[in-house]
């Protein structure tokens, strides 16, 4: 299996044929994007704190939402979440990359807010047994593109049997075989 990084020539192809926002795009923003980011010293066009709602953006605005190493550093996730649901046209694509809690990677950094899991945005995916379980939290919905978690080099001979068992690597298996990354694409459903 790929790592999920082969997938960010096409989110840059997808960049500069769509309405993209780029979200903590720092100094490495997609070429046609609108990049978003509360550090002025960065690629930005729109300075931003994004933990303070709502966004600086029109209800329907985008047709792709990438968050690249981003959804770790800010601190209310499901208000996050409802706001790219906000700002998403119907059927938007939102491409979302981070750290698996299980990487080193996930705690090193002293600005991580949250150590995610594959399945931290189940919450929000139709279907899921946690979007049924615990669905309140939030009112929007996503339809699941594409998951895939990404295993250190060693081990990434073994991404298939993990990404087919999910909630069995992530419940018995990552303190033994690391994860490294997590990489989401999804569908806003409106």
């Amino acid at each position: 299996m790929k790592d999920w990084t082969t997938e960010i020539p096409r989110m840059m192809e997808r960049a500069k044929t769509t309405k993209t926002l780029h979200m903590c795009c720092g100094r490495a923003k997609y070429e046609g994007s609108v990049g978003i980011d509360n550090n002025p010293d960065t690629a930005a066009d729109v300075t931003h704190d994004l933990n303070i709602f709502p966004y600086p953006f029109p209800d329907g605005e985008f047709d792709t939402v990438i968050c690249i190493n981003g959804m770790e550093h800010l601190s209310d996730i499901v208000k996050v979440m409802g706001e790219i649901h906000r700002i998403c046209r119907p059927g938007a694509r939102v491409f979302i990359g981070t750290n698996h809690f299980s990487d080193a990677g996930s705690y090193i950094d002293p600005t991580h807010i949250h150590h995610l899991s594959a399945r931290s945005f189940d919450y929000f995916i139709e279907g899921t047994a946690l979007c049924a379980q615990y669905g309140y939290y939030s009112k929007c919905r996503y339809k699941l593109i594409d998951r895939r978690l990404g295993l250190h080099r060693l081990f990434r001979f073994l991404e298939g049997p993990v990404n087919r068992h999910i909630a069995f690597y992530e419940e018995a298996l990552c303190c033994i075989i690391r994860g490294r990354s997590v990489y989401l694409e999804l569908e806003a459903v409106k």
